[in-house]
């Protein structure tokens, strides 16, 4: 396996030992400056679970012990150490890539191929071939990329006592910091995830000019027409974009839907941040809960089911308290009566409306009975 992956891939594939004396199955490196940095790490077996380890993980824990090195730290400061993972069991394998984040470093994988039958099985095998040297030709031309990005980075001077990193360093957040408004490009800078999770993906923003914070937030599903309804109407944040995550390409159409899934791009939702507590944060912390908060949120409600829309999640987090007004936030499921559909694995130890499943339509009266349920304090 490996004589023939070096030779698709036109590059030298060879075991190497990591911190601890571990030895990986195979290892792609460029030498730069005399370091051996690790682009590729390739871990097989001969069939799933033999050695009582997944290939997967196995490759996940070469990666990091392969940056772990000493002469490594400078590339460890200086970026997020993005590397391809390889893991092969019998005539299957799987491409990963993998990053690593934040000041106790975290290490984000995920999967850029599923996982692909390399042998001969019908006799009609063309297009099979051809889709796997599709995957092998685009992992080729992304290692190419990936040298030239490391070579193209400039390393921080070395000093005599370490320094420790920022916590806001660049390397944990996602890469747009673009968007498109009114025809003019808003540049903003990440400050912290909404969420202390490394799953989170919603961020705090502020433009470059500091005179606005934004909320930034990643989706494939999203009521866009929903949210911009509630925010003509004062009941919602301002809603700046919605659209690729290039910043220049507005969604201008539906979320695609097939049996119930959303099948579609991730895209980037960029809006005004709006200081205050949520509805759930007051109840916690014993604060005082506006006395109209109920009605107010009714209202909200009405605007949207008179359009024929449906919020689908209303719950305590989702009500946002703050001076400007009592607004709802997080449109992710928002859509139109008997269209939307809620997803999968809806949380167990939530009260539900009745009626409400996974890949159940969702229906005005769900929202109603949700009101009850959350101003139920």
């Amino acid at each position: 396996m490996r004589s023939h992956l070096a030779a698709i891939l036109s590059r030298s594939i060879k075991p190497v030992q990591t911190v601890g004396s571990r030895t990986a199955d195979g290892n792609v490196t460029i030498d730069i400056d005399g370091r051996k940095i690790s682009i590729g790490v390739l871990e097989r077996k001969r069939m799933w679970g033999e050695g009582g380890c997944d290939p997967i993980t196995q490759a996940e824990y070469t990666a990091l012990n392969c940056w772990a090195e000493g002469d490594m730290k400078p590339y460890v400061d200086a970026t997020c150490c993005p590397t391809f993972i390889l893991a092969t069991a019998g005539a299957w394998l799987t491409i990963l890539g993998c990053v690593i984040v934040g000041n106790a470093i975290e290490m984000v994988v995920q999967p850029l191929e599923d996982i692909m039958w390399l042998g001969e099985a019908t006799p009609y095998e063309d297009t099979h071939v051809y889709n796997v040297a599709r995957v092998f030709n685009a992992l080729r031309r992304s290692l190419d990329e990936l040298e030239a990005y490391y070579r193209g980075v400039t390393l921080p001077p070395s000093t005599s006592s370490p320094t420790p990193p920022s916590p806001t360093a660049a390397v944990s957040f996602p890469y747009p910091t673009m968007y498109t408004h009114d025809d003019a490009e808003v540049r903003f800078k990440y400050v912290q995830r909404l969420q202390d999770s490394a799953s989170s993906v919603a961020f705090l923003a502020e433009t470059e000019d500091k005179t606005s914070k934004l909320v930034v937030k990643f989706v494939d599903r999203y009521g866009a027409d929903a949210h911009r309804l509630l925010a003509n109407a004062g009941y919602a944040p301002a809603l700046h974009y919605f659209g690729s995550i290039d910043g220049r390409t507005p969604a201008t159409t539906p979320d695609v839907m097939k049996s119930g899934l959303y099948i579609g791009p991730v895209r980037m939702v960029v809006m005004e941040y709006v200081e205050g507590a949520t509805l759930h944060d007051a109840v916690h912390d014993r604060e005082d809960i506006p006395a109209n908060a109920k009605q107010e949120t009714a209202r909200a409600l009405s605007i949207l089911h008179n359009a024929g829309f449906v919020f689908g999640d209303l719950r305590s987090p989702n009500v946002m308290l703050s001076k400007s007004g009592l607004k709802l936030i997080d449109f992710d499921w928002a859509g139109k009566e008997g269209v939307a559909t809620y997803p999968r694995r809806l949380s167990k130890g939530i009260p539900w409306a009745k009626g409400v499943a996974d890949f159940a339509p969702m229906r005005k009266a769900h929202d109603l009975e949700m009101l009850d349920k959350v101003f139920l304090v």
